[in-house]
């Protein structure tokens, strides 16, 4: 400590390069005493500086801190080196989410082993949608029958825009998993294109029922209940003007098609007569000609 420094003192209260405001004893004579107030300035300065190598490290203990911080960075990326690496797009999944993708997948095949296609449970759908979160891609396999079961109970039960956010939802993963010409997709496809029909959404859903319809036919036949339904729930789109016009013009496109075809048939026939008819009548001139000579 030096005491003839006069270095001015700065505390985070007082201004910048100003001696804090300490009360000083008066004299006798009412005088402040300057040896007081000098030795009040040392000890304020003698306390900043200690404060400040307080706070300050040492070079030992610095050196200590970046190696803790090396090792650390470290055993992150051996842990990182030793996640495993998805096949496709190179990126590393931590312990924790493949703990949770496990769980989710055991817990969707114990509720999903006890549900029963014909009258699924609402509750346990909900639950396991909840459980697989977005972990689960949209092409995995427990995720789109998990969807099929909540947008079958949703259509069971009438709720038409919950099996619609479903359908929308597990459409393509639908098709990945069962293939475009597979019955139980095209059964899918048409209970989509109903929801959509009933929505006014009527030419995507026009256009699911006529992808559905030749393969439905194919297995289950075109007199089965659900092909009915199918061209029922068809003729609902005629309640949009322009579908109804194109269905009109469509059928009279058709129908003209038919005629002509009728028309172009009879005139192939009656040229074919005339040509039968000409063979016969220059094969029966030969054979009176044959006749003659003889």
């Amino acid at each position: 400590e030096n005491a003839e420094c006069r270095a001015p003192i700065y505390i985070p209260e007082t201004g910048e390069g100003q001696a804090p405001a300490v009360p000083h004893a008066a004299s006798k004579d009412g005088h402040q005493e300057t040896s007081t107030k000098e030795t009040t300035a040392r000890q304020w300065q003698w306390r900043m500086l200690r404060d400040q190598q307080r706070n300050t490290p040492a070079e030992g203990d610095q050196q200590k801190v970046s190696s803790r911080e090396v090792q650390q960075e470290g055993e992150l990326s051996e842990e990182r080196q030793q996640e495993p690496v998805c096949s496709e797009c190179g990126c590393a999944v931590s312990s924790a989410t493949l703990r949770r993708y496990q769980d989710a997948v055991d817990f969707t095949k114990e509720k999903l082993k006890s549900m029963s296609e014909e009258d699924p449970n609402v509750e346990e759908c909900l639950e396991m949608i909840e459980r697989q979160g977005s972990i689960f891609h949209p092409f995995n396999v427990w995720r789109v029958r998990t969807l099929d079961f909540a947008f079958n109970v949703a259509v069971f039960n009438g709720f038409w825009s919950r099996a619609l956010a479903y359908g929308e939802e597990n459409l393509e993963g639908m098709r990945y998993c069962y293939g475009s010409d597979h019955p139980t997709f095209c059964l899918f496809l048409f209970k989509l294109g109903k929801a959509k029909i009933y929505f006014k959404e009527f030419r995507e859903g026009l256009r699911l029922l006529e992808e559905a319809e030749p393969q439905l036919k194919i297995a289950l036949g075109p007199d089965h209940y659900i092909l009915e339904d199918l061209n029922v729930v068809s003729l609902l789109a005629n309640e949009d003007v322009e579908i109804c016009m194109e269905r009109r013009n469509e059928a009279y496109r058709k129908q003209n098609e038919v005629e002509m075809e009728a028309k172009d048939r009879k005139k192939t026939e009656k040229k074919q007569l005339q040509i039968f008819n000409t063979i016969t009548l220059l094969g029966s001139t030969v054979t009176m000609d044959q006749k003659s000579s003889l």
